[in-house]
């Protein structure tokens, strides 16, 4: 059974963070992971899961891998409100991780990933089914995320279709999870996911 937050209801005051593990998925020893759990009087979450419905201008499924990529306006009351939460999000949970947890602290470089990637009006997301042990840690130094070559038309401001594109329909249904937060000597970040509902 997965539960979720709504993201107007999310308070930092309830995320708390593990004992640091170095990165498995580079080599760079300096790589740390802290788990985060979410924790109220009623329930205990070992990663943060958010619902979230853009109005996308376009959609896309790849054939071949178990992707999903919408385009956007961000200037859509809607999707600005969505995006506004999110930030609101990132940032105080990069906060409270710099002020209580890293020895760093203020000198670090805060690298706000889910805040670029909301604000550039094209998501890329996993279908629902798909997980990957590495997953979880897979964006943990990324700032964004590499369009892949065969699907980067979904996202093509020009409205060209790409390969297994689809019109607006009437909404677009993705889980934000956040699993914990990423730090190196001189930056942090969030690690997070985008699955398609």
């Amino acid at each position: 059974m997965s539960f979720f937050i709504y993201p107007h209801k999310f308070d930092a005051c309830h995320v708390h963070f593990g004992p640091a593990t170095q990165n498995q998925t580079t080599e760079n020893p300096d790589n740390k992971f802290y788990r985060m759990i979410y924790s109220t009087n009623h329930i205990s979450l070992n990663s943060m899961g958010f619902f979230v419905h853009f109005i996308p201008t376009k959609t896309a499924h790849s054939p071949y891998t178990p992707k999903w990529f919408m385009s956007y306006d961000v200037d859509h009351p809607a999707n600005a409100g969505i995006i506004a939460q999110l930030r609101r999000i990132e940032c105080s949970i990069i906060d409270k991780f710099t002020h209580s947890v890293s020895v760093l602290g203020e000198s670090h470089q805060c690298v706000y990933s889910i805040a670029e990637h909301v604000n550039s009006g094209c998501i890329k997301a996993y279908a629902h089914h798909h997980h990957h042990a590495d997953d979880d840690h897979s964006h943990s130094s990324e700032h964004g995320f590499a369009m892949d070559d065969e699907m980067s038309d979904a996202c093509d401001p020009c409205g060209n279709s790409g390969g297994g594109g689809s019109g607006s329909g009437g909404g677009f249904q993705l889980i934000l999870n956040i699993f914990g937060v990423w730090e190196t000597r001189t930056q942090c970040g969030v690690v997070y996911k985008f699955t398609k509902w």
